[in-house]
């Protein structure tokens, strides 16, 4: 299943004139990652990931209380722990 959220940066790329696609496999190489959505421009293309985070998963819940924004900041710590080592030359 599609993430909804998924499904609207996706429609939001292609109604700005962007050719794009969405969760496309086998394009990261030796890795198994497969990006949300991928825009593809002249040169080069940039891959788009999508992070969701369930402010009452019992890992986040207790930091999330006490600290505003917890949940963003852990979703975006766990996304680049994901991604970085595979987009850097």
């Amino acid at each position: 299943m599609i993430h909804p959220l998924v499904k609207a940066w996706n429609m939001i790329t292609r109604k700005d004139g962007f050719s794009c696609v969405k969760e496309v496999s086998n394009l990261m190489l030796h890795s198994g990652k497969r990006p949300d959505v991928i825009l593809f421009q002249n040169i080069f293309n940039t891959l788009i990931d999508v992070r969701a985070v369930a402010g009452a998963d019992p890992r986040n819940c207790c930091a999330a209380a006490l600290n505003p924004g917890h949940g963003a900041v852990r979703g975006a710590a766990r996304k680049n722990e994901a991604w970085l080592s595979h987009t850097r030359p």
